[in-house]
């Protein structure tokens, strides 16, 4: 009777562990980033649905490969990912221009080292900030627009 019981709560905390498993897949699978994990070697752990799409990759193909092998567009060197692994530190960059297909887009990528209960490495979100800047551009034109429309309306000279 003892080893009936012993197992069943195995069985139970087993079946715990999985759904909490299953629970972080699908948030970070639910994200409108790519989000790659990296170990301190800069080998994938993880890849989310938004890197499989951008990159035509399964989570399968990247994991344990060099991050730069598999995603090679990457604004950061594999150098300063893992230097930002040893030093703890949150590695940005804002606005990147990345070529994709005939258009230009805009990326902001954070490197947030992880350093806990063992576990050292990064994970990598690329964010895509295209439509963001298109619009502060808009923003800044229609506010120059205003400027000369304003200057042009109070009887301003124009030389």
């Amino acid at each position: 009777m003892g080893i009936f019981w012993d197992i069943s709560l195995r069985k139970y905390a087993e079946g715990e562990v999985k759904k909490a498993r299953n629970f972080i897949a699908n948030i970070i699978d639910s994200m409108p980033s790519v989000l790659i994990c990296v170990n301190r070697e800069g080998l994938v752990t993880h890849w989310n649905n938004k890197a499989e799409y951008q990159t035509g990759l399964s989570s399968e193909q990247a994991e344990n490969h060099p991050l730069m092998d598999v995603y090679p567009h990457l604004h950061f060197s594999i150098e300063q990912v893992l230097e930002a692994i040893r030093e703890h530190e949150i590695l940005k960059a804002v606005n990147i221009v990345r070529q994709k297909e005939s258009e230009v887009c805009y990326e902001e990528i954070t490197v947030y080292p992880l350093n806990s209960n063992g576990v050292e490495g990064a994970v990598i979100r690329v964010d895509d900030v295209t439509e963001k800047i298109r619009l502060e551009e808009m923003m800044i034109q229609s506010e120059k627009m205003l400027s000369v429309g304003g200057l042009a309306h109070r009887g301003w000279p124009m030389r």
